[in-house]
C-alpha cells in the first residue's frame, strides 16, 4: 500500500501533476486545475466500492462513508468561493484594453489625464495662432488705412494746395514781363505742392520775354517763389528802320530801343538767317571780353566769320580775327595797350596772337 500523499498548498508554484505554472498563466487558471482533479479522483473512488449498502466499500471489504482515510489525505481540499473572486479579479487586473487613438476615455486613469491636458495644449495653441492672425490683419489694415489717409492729404486735400496769395516773383532787370509770369503761375494755383510739375512751369516761364533763367522753390505749406535770371542785352544791332534791336549773349532779343545804349556796342551785322553764323561768331567774341575792355569797344564790324574788327572808343581798331583762341588775344591785347612804346599805335593786329603787329 503506498504512503497517502501530501496536499499541496493552494497557490504553489507547482502544478497537481508535479508541473510548474507556465510563463502568462493567470492565478485563476492555476487555481481550477487541481478542482477537476479532485471530481476526478472522488467519482473513481466511488465506483470502486462493491458494498452491500451502496454507500461506496472500498477495494478490500470495508464498509465506510464512501471513500477511504487515504483518498481523502491525497485529494486537495477545492478552492473556496472567495478563491474563485480573487482570481477573477486578478485575471482583470491582468488583461489592458488596447489604447485606441481617438476613443473617448473615462476616469482618472494616467492615460486620461494625458490626452485631455494634450488636447487643452492643443487648443490653446490655436487659440493662440488665431488671435496672433487677427492682430497681425488688424495692423495691416491700420497701417494701409493711415498710409491712403496720409496719400489723399498730401497730393488731394487743400491742406497743401497753393495759395494764390502767396506767389512770388522777381526778376534781376525790368525786361522781364512779370505780368505775363504772375499769369502763368496763377494757373497752378489750387494744386496741393507735393502735385505741382515745376519742371513744366519753369519751361513755359523760360519763353517768356526777357527770362533767361528761372528758379522755382516750394514754399511750404502753399507758398511758391519764382526767381528770374533776366536777359540782358550785350549788344545793339541797326534794324534797317532807324531802331536798334537789343540781343544779348545768346543772340536773343530783349528789347529795341530808338537809340545805342550808352553802355553797349553797336554791331554791324544785319539780323537774318544768313548773317546768323557771323552774328554769333562776334557775339562769342563780346562776351569773352573783360569788362574793362568790353566798355573800351564802341562798334563791332565783320563780313565773315574770320574778320571781326572792333572799334575802341578812343578811335583804336584792333583786328581780331576769328572767334578762336579769344582768351589768349586778349593776353596780349591787354600786354601791347600797357606797352608805353605803343601809345601812339592805333591799330592793334592781334589775329595771329604769336605774332601780333601794332601800327
Amino acid at each position: 500500500m503506498k504512503p497517502p500523499a501530501r496536499p499541496r498548498p493552494a497557490g504553489s508554484g507547482a502544478s497537481p501533476r508535479g508541473g510548474s505554472a507556465r510563463p502568462g498563466q493567470s492565478r485563476a487558471a492555476r487555481t481550477t486545475r487541481p478542482v477537476r482533479a479532485t471530481e476526478e479522483k472522488t467519482g473513481a473512488t466511488e465506483r470502486h466500492g462493491d458494498g452491500a449498502d451502496g454507500t461506496g466499500t472500498s477495494g478490500n471489504g470495508t464498509s465506510g462513508t464512501g471513500t477511504s482515510p487515504a483518498a481523502t489525505d491525497r485529494v486537495p481540499t477545492s478552492p473556496t468561493a472567495a478563491d474563485h473572486g480573487a482570481g477573477d479579479r486578478l485575471a482583470a487586473t491582468d488583461a489592458i484594453a488596447p489604447y485606441v487613438p481617438g476613443a473617448a476615455t473615462t476616469g482618472t486613469g494616467l492615460r486620461s489625464v494625458v490626452e485631455t491636458g494634450l488636447q487643452a495644449r492643443i487648443l490653446e495653441r490655436s487659440e493662440m495662432a488665431r488671435t496672433r492672425r487677427r492682430r497681425r490683419l488688424a495692423w495691416a489694415g491700420a497701417g494701409a488705412v493711415l498710409l491712403l489717409a496720409i496719400v489723399w492729404a498730401l497730393f488731394w486735400s487743400p491742406l497743401l494746395a497753393l495759395d494764390a496769395d502767396r506767389i512770388t516773383v522777381t526778376a534781376s532787370a525790368d525786361t522781364v514781363d512779370v505780368p505775363t509770369v504772375e499769369e502763368i503761375a496763377l494757373e497752378a494755383a489750387g494744386t496741393p505742392l507735393p502735385r505741382l510739375g515745376t519742371v513744366a512751369l519753369r519751361d513755359r516761364i523760360k519763353d517768356v520775354r526777357g527770362v533767361r533763367d528761372v528758379v522755382i522753390t516750394r514754399q511750404w505749406p502753399r507758398g511758391l517763389k519764382i526767381a528770374i535770371t533776366a536777359r540782358a542785352a550785350v549788344v545793339a544791332v541797326p534794324d534797317g528802320t532807324d531802331g536798334y534791336v537789343l540781343l544779348d549773349a545768346d543772340a536773343v532779343q530783349v528789347g529795341r530801343a530808338t537809340k545805342v545804349p550808352k553802355d553797349l556796342p553797336v554791331v554791324s551785322v544785319p539780323v537774318g538767317d544768313e548773317n546768323a553764323r557771323v552774328l554769333e561768331a562776334v557775339l562769342v567774341v563780346v562776351n569773352a571780353l573783360p569788362d574793362k575792355i568790353f566798355a573800351s569797344v564802341d562798334t563791332v564790324a565783320a563780313q565773315t566769320q574770320d574778320d571781326i574788327t572792333l572799334t575802341l572808343r578812343d578811335g583804336a581798331t584792333v583786328i581780331w580775327g576769328g572767334s578762336q583762341d579769344s582768351s589768349i588775344k586778349i593776353k596780349v591785347l591787354q600786354t601791347l595797350r600797357a606797352d608805353k612804346t605803343a601809345k601812339t599805335a592805333k591799330v592793334f593786329d592781334v589775329s595771329a596772337p604769336t605774332a601780333p603787329i601794332t601800327k
